[in-house]
């Protein structure tokens, strides 16, 4: 991104927003750009981030690392396990 703004909500805005940030499981950046872009016209959205193309393979591997986990504690684990 090349520029960084800030702006004062309403509590009830900022809370509508991040309901639906969370549904579309998005960053508040990313809807409230893509709100913008859409409601001046806007241009293309931009590419989906690197993580939302592989959400659902997140995890699906055995001995992964799951979104969310650390890496130590995700390792301790698999150690743990491979011990038996």
């Amino acid at each position: 991104m090349e520029t960084q703004i800030s702006l004062r909500l309403p509590a009830d805005l900022l809370a509508e927003i991040d309901d639906r940030a969370h549904t579309t499981q998005s960053s508040r950046s990313r809807l409230i750009r893509e709100l913008l872009e859409s409601a001046l016209g806007g241009r293309v959205a931009e590419a989906p981030a690197p993580y939302d193309r592989v959400r659902d393979l997140v995890g699906s591997v055995e001995g992964s690392i799951g979104r969310g986990e650390t890496k130590r504690a995700s390792m301790i684990d698999v150690l743990r396990d491979r011990r038996g």
